[in-house]
């Protein structure tokens, strides 16, 4: 069953960040539906298991979008 994720990122500034972010999230398998909202500054998804979300916050990081995850 898909997990639905909701996070925010501080850094999303504008329109690249968006897109870099989804560009980030979609190549990650098991990663679907993104949705990035640069006024709120978060990111909702789909992943299809636990290990597919830990893969996700991983990218975001790579891609120096970390989420604000404890």
């Amino acid at each position: 069953m898909a997990m639905n994720i909701t996070w925010t990122i501080g850094k999303i500034k504008c329109d690249g960040c968006v897109q870099a972010i989804a560009e980030a999230l979609l190549i990650v398998d098991g990663i679907h539906d993104v949705v990035v909202d640069l006024t709120e500054k978060t990111v909702t998804f789909k992943a299809d298991d636990q290990a597919s979300a830990d893969l996700a916050k991983k990218a975001l990081v790579r891609a120096s979008f970390p989420p604000d995850v404890r």
